[in-house]
């Protein structure tokens, strides 16, 4: 096994694992940002009390606020510096975060619009979610400019309810070429799970000395390096993890999910010896509920109306608030030039609601009906009305 040392600005990939288990289990493709959920998953702990706020700590591997913002602001120190200019060789990464509050019921409480700008770069507009279209299109807009129009609609209207009032999201871009560059060379048949085989156009290079890689008990770790250019204050590598037998994937991704640790390591990898070297080339799309792999995870009381989100909004919303929905969609891209990746992620929170009592009421099927007397409470009559026709 190849040496390695703790990585203490690593971010949880526990909900990232665990749905890529389930992609596996499932057969088909996935792709997801563990960035993008670490950082939604920090700003609502300082928007959190409560067993709603223990429960994000234990996600997140943390004990106090402050060492949540702490890791924060060392995450995005890294992935919101600017590239340098004329830098073309450089990677390209951004990464924003963003929030949408109902200028009709709410508004943000001070400290914590402070937190959104100061530690997490965030800028807070006011909307009127009444206008679903409207609201749709200027954060699909917002996606769409941070991720170069590689995900163009983040959010559709049908996804905003009528309690709706705050939306909170992220968007990464990340573009960076190989340090020396692939040759597409061969179509190779790549084995399935179900024993299957495809016909795949595969890529290899001859540099691929200069790559690093170990042998594991059950997979091979090979770390294939990005360009910097002039930005060596970050440096971006792709670590493919390729079980030894052809159906070796389910196992391993059952052991990381269990283990999510074992890849907060900075593998300390020496120099690989490759006598053949191919990877394909594969270009796809995914999306899938942070909400319904966090609550099988455990986090599950900042989805429902318990009152513990109770430090984001002012009143008369601040102990209503809950997140209804929370997703994330993301796209990767890996060629001879390189790797393209984007990603986004919103969190729809609701607690407005419409006025007290205010419902609708068609009896346009079966019924119910009880006749009494309203001093007494005796009961005269009750009865069920299955046909109205009948007589």
């Amino acid at each position: 096994m190849a040496p390695y040392k703790k990585n203490k600005r690593s971010t949880n990939l526990r909900a990232a694992l665990s749905e890529a288990n389930k992609s596996v289990s499932c057969n088909k493709n996935f792709v997801c940002s563990p960035l993008g959920i670490e950082i939604m998953l920090s700003i609502l702990a300082n928007g959190s009390s409560g067993e709603t706020r223990s429960q994000i700590y234990k996600l997140l591997g943390s004990k106090t606020l402050k060492d949540i913002n702490q890791k924060a602001s060392q995450v995005m120190e890294i992935v919101s510096s600017p590239s340098i200019q004329g830098n073309s060789a450089a990677p390209v990464l951004s990464f924003v975060n963003g929030a949408w509050a109902d200028l009709q019921n709410t508004s943000l409480k001070p400290a914590f619009q402070k937190l959104l700008h100061g530690t997490y770069k965030a800028d807070a507009k006011a909307v009127d979610f009444r206008k679903k279209e409207e609201v749709c299109k200027e954060i699909n807009l917002w996606v769409s400019e941070v991720t170069r129009g590689v995900i163009e609609e983040m959010l559709s209207p049908e996804l905003i309810e009528q309690d709706t009032i705050l939306v909170l999201g992220n968007a990464l871009f990340f573009k960076a070429a190989w340090e020396d560059r692939f040759v597409q060379c061969n179509d190779m048949r790549f084995h399935l799970l179900d024993g299957k085989t495809v016909v795949a156009p595969f890529m290899t290079t001859r540099y691929h000395h200069k790559f690093n890689g170990a042998c594991f008990d059950d997979f091979r770790l090979l770390r294939i390096p990005y360009k910097t250019g002039e930005d060596t204050a970050r440096k971006f590598a792709m670590y493919i993890f390729l079980p030894n037998i052809d159906d070796g994937l389910v196992g391993l991704m059952q052991r990381f999910s269990k283990d999510s640790g074992f890849l907060h390591q900075n593998f300390e990898l020496p120099k690989a010896y490759l006598t053949n070297f191919w990877i394909p080339k594969f270009k796809f799309s995914d999306t899938f509920s942070v909400k319904d792999t966090l609550q099988q995870l455990g986090l599950d009381r900042m989805f429902t109306s318990v009152g513990e989100l109770n430090k984001i909004v002012n009143k008369p919303f601040s102990d209503q608030l809950y997140v209804s929905k929370m997703f994330q969609k993301s796209f990767v891209e890996v060629n001879e030039e390189g790797t393209l990746a984007a990603s986004g992620m919103v969190a729809l929170c609701g607690g407005g609601g419409p006025p007290p009592n205010q419902f609708e009421f068609v009896a346009d099927h079966p019924f119910m009906f009880m006749i009494r007397e309203e001093i007494s409470q005796v009961t005269l009559f009750v009865g069920t009305v299955l046909n109205p026709l009948i007589q």
